[in-house]
């Protein structure tokens, strides 16, 4: 079943948004798909299922995708905004969650049961509130158990388990029962090419884990610049160089604990660099 669209009801009455289910007081949902939708209201507000109030049945084998979910007050979670079920299987990718209270999770704003073998990658997960709970795969384990759960997240900080800021200004997280991999970002015509390590495949995207080698390599030299290859860039998120190794021609690099961006370096054609400053 699959569900491209948008759900909206921001009023304070509105509880339990979500494409799929708003409510879940018992059975199983499966097999779900919902794309490029904006789906917000106030609390409990989700991709799948805004929230529940049985502890019976499940979500497994759901995928969320190229969505904007909010909620205005609390809960807002990529398959779900709060949950007492177990849920398994289930993939978030190229998201946006937002609460203006506390409680955003890729998978689940709130966990009070098993989050099994799931899936998020290239989210934004995000509050207003200074006081919160945010996590990439839940804001809160409130009950239940996390285990081989896999994800990548553009904020370095963020971990897979959020739990209560210790100050308004400072974060703390774990990462319990889940696995962080990194995504690499090639410009400048610059080639990344596995060497060693192993791949994690979450939606349409490929990540690695840190330790992975990689020799680079390009294609096609830019428009105004000519061959020698004078070497290549790679930075982590925080925009530091990592460490780029060459060995008889052959350029390598090691993945950090950390997203990266490689480009390739080249000499400018003289001549034409001179014509453009000159006209």
């Amino acid at each position: 079943f699959t569900i491209v669209g948008t759900t909206n009801d921001n009023s304070v009455a509105s509880c339990f948004i979500a494409a799929i289910v708003g409510s879940k007081a018992g059975g199983s949902i499966t097999g779900c798909t919902v794309s490029n939708s904006s789906i917000s209201g106030y609390i409990d507000i989700g991709g799948i299922c805004g929230g529940q109030s049985s502890v019976f049945g499940y979500i497994s084998n759901c995928t969320v995708t190229d969505c904007v979910i909010t909620a205005e007050n609390t809960c807002a979670g990529g398959i779900t905004g709060e949950h007492s079920y177990p849920i398994s299987d289930c993939v978030v990718t190229g998201t946006t969650i937002t609460t203006n209270g506390n409680y955003a999770g890729g998978i689940a704003g709130i966990s009070s049961n098993s989050v099994t073998n799931c899936r998020v990658a290239d989210c934004t997960i995000e509050n207003t509130c200074a006081e919160l709970f945010y996590g990439v795969i839940t804001g809160k384990r409130s009950n239940g158990s996390i285990s081989n759960c896999v994800y990548q997240s553009r904020n370095p900080t963020i971990k897979g388990v959020g739990t209560y800021s210790d100050s308004s200004t400072h974060y703390v997280g774990s990462d319990e029962g889940c696995t962080r991999v990194y995504a690499v970002e090639c410009m400048n015509n610059a080639t990344a090419t596995l060497q060693s390590g192993t791949t994690e495949t979450i939606g349409s995207g490929t990540y690695y884990h840190d330790g992975a080698t990689f020799e680079l390599s390009y294609s096609v030299i830019p428009d105004s610049y000519v061959t020698p290859l004078i070497g290549y860039s790679v930075k982590n998120g925080s925009n530091n160089d990592v460490n780029v190794t060459e060995d008889n021609g052959v350029y390598s690099f090691t993945m950090p604990a950390s997203n990266v961006t490689v480009s390739a370096k080249f000499t400018p054609d003289i001549a034409t660099h001179w014509q453009a400053s000159d006209s």
